[in-house]
């Protein structure tokens, strides 16, 4: 009750880029801190009603009670009642009212009352991970979804009192916890981590060799105060968490009350032996698909989560335009002169941009593209790098605090590294362990905090950060799961 209770308080203030991923999208536009910009929303609102959408983990007393609420944006700080996110950043898009709605929500526009063909929207980015935006539909009235839930507000004043801001900045000096990143006196981290495996034990055929498992980390001040572990996935998404299961084939469903004791699988009937997770992101995953009619080809292919039910692969165009696809065909050139493909075959080789996904290298997400094609009737492929760092819509954050090299000379048997947004502890991953360390003045501390056993070339395919207040929030729904406590290493 109490992670409902924050949400609902806290939904304005951790709005964090969402981006649609179809067609019909334009004016992207990024505005950075809105010291001297007028930021895309401004003014006092209030929220007048709501209607429920497919599915939510909100009880409807809940609800009721975020009714008449005021949020107020200015400048430098969006704010509700005692909560609020200083220094936000922006981003604007258009999109086709009827796909975006679809694709993202699976509602048409009458559902929330929209009229017009294109519709306007505000994305707000800070550091702390829960995903939020808001729907424009004019000048004086925006929606936004909230786990399911879409609230109606509307403009009070084009003006924010000047007092209520001042109290807000105040209370950032004199509250721990009132900035996104909190004083190195009550630093708390939390992070999930999706890590696949091969199974080579399996004896059920209809569960597949491929399994994965969702481990929670929880530190306080730079001390280790939890590990645990779950089966599957479970993703942190801007409507709330959602489940993500395989056996042969990969299931998507969101994790709310309606859910919690069943499985709901939504595929399509489509002719695949293998599907291997390579990524996941709050709203797509990327994935290998073996596909048992087609002589054993493997494709990469990326897909929106919400429309994943469909089986319809997205193209790298869709999330980077015109510039990432250049991209696309400059690695595709290239990985076609360094590949056994040749002249020959050039007519049944398939290359396209929707055989594209993201992989891990050096500490980064990095995209990849594949080239299939047929030899001596045989299907093969081979694979390249685009050089071009994955947009925001794909992967919102993936930064080191230490670079590389400098892990890599401390610690030599690195394969991969993540550091928080709190600066305050890296995870490690090597072939046989993950270990967690602090990090002290910006190097990484002499000793973990602790280490974990991994399975033999197990791989993270997730990797979602969650700071401050949310910790808290994160951790009551992951032990909602048959959690497993992980022991560390001596």
């Amino acid at each position: 009750m109490r992670r409902l209770s924050l949400i609902l308080i806290s939904v304005f203030l951790i709005l964090v880029l969402t981006s649609c991923g179809i067609e019909n999208v334009e004016n992207f536009e990024k505005i950075a801190a809105p010291n001297n910009i007028t930021p895309p929303i401004t003014g006092e609102w209030k929220v007048e009603k709501y209607k429920i959408g497919n599915g939510t983990n909100i009880l409807d007393k809940d609800i009721e009670k975020f009714m008449g609420k005021k949020v107020f944006f200015y400048n430098d700080i969006v704010g509700v009642e005692d909560r609020f996110s200083l220094e936000p950043t922006y981003k604007v898009k258009n999109v086709n009212a009827s796909d975006y709605l679809f694709y993202h929500y699976k509602i048409n526009p009458e559902f929330l009352e929209i009229e017009d063909e294109q519709i306007q929207i505000i994305s707000i980015a800070s550091k702390e991970q829960l995903y939020y935006e808001i729907i424009k539909k004019d000048d004086k009235n925006i929606i936004i979804n909230i786990e399911g839930v879409f609230f109606f507000l509307s403009k009070l004043s084009d003006e924010v009192d000047t007092k209520v801001i001042e109290k807000y900045k105040r209370e950032r000096e004199e509250i721990p916890g009132g900035s996104l990143k909190e004083s190195d006196d009550i630093l708390r981290t939390g992070l999930l981590l999706g890590l696949r495996y091969y199974n080579q034990e399996t004896e059920n055929k209809d569960e597949g060799p491929w399994k994965y498992r969702t481990i929670w980390i929880h530190s306080h001040n730079k001390s280790l105060k939890d590990i645990y572990e779950i089966e599957n996935i479970l993703l942190p998404r801007k409507t709330g968490f959602w489940k993500v299961v395989t056996d042969n084939n990969i299931y998507a469903y969101p994790y709310t009350k309606e859910h919690l004791d069943k499985s709901i699988k939504l595929q399509s009937e489509v002719d695949f032996d293998t599907q291997i997770i390579r990524y996941v992101g709050n709203d797509y995953i990327s994935i290998e698909n073996i596909e048992s009619n087609a002589k054993g080809r493997a494709n990469l292919q990326t897909y929106i989560i919400d429309n994943f039910d469909s089986r319809k692969p997205i193209k790298i165009s869709d999330v980077g335009g015109e510039n990432l696809k250049a991209a696309f065909l400059e690695g595709a050139g290239k990985g076609k002169a360094l590949s056994k493909v040749k002249k020959d075959n050039e007519i049944k080789r398939k290359n396209n941009e929707e055989n594209f996904g993201l992989t891990r290298k050096n500490g980064h997400w990095i995209l990849k593209g594949r080239i299939s094609y047929e030899e001596n009737g045989k299907q093969d492929f081979t694979d390249f790098n685009i050089k071009a760092v994955p947009p925001m819509e794909l992967v919102y954050y993936d930064e080191l605090s230490i670079p590389w090299n400098g892990i890599k000379m401390k610690i030599p048997e690195v394969i991969d590294a993540y550091t928080s947004p709190n600066d305050d502890i890296a995870i490690i991953i090597t072939h046989k362990y993950m270990a967690i360390y602090p990090i002290n003045n910006g190097e990484l501390a002499k000793e973990p905090l602790g280490k974990v056993s991994l399975n033999s070339d197990e791989e993270v395919v997730m990797a979602e950060w969650a700071i401050g207040r949310y910790v808290n929030v994160w951790e009551d729904v992951f032990l909602k799961n048959d959690v497993k406590e992980i022991e560390t290493l001596e």
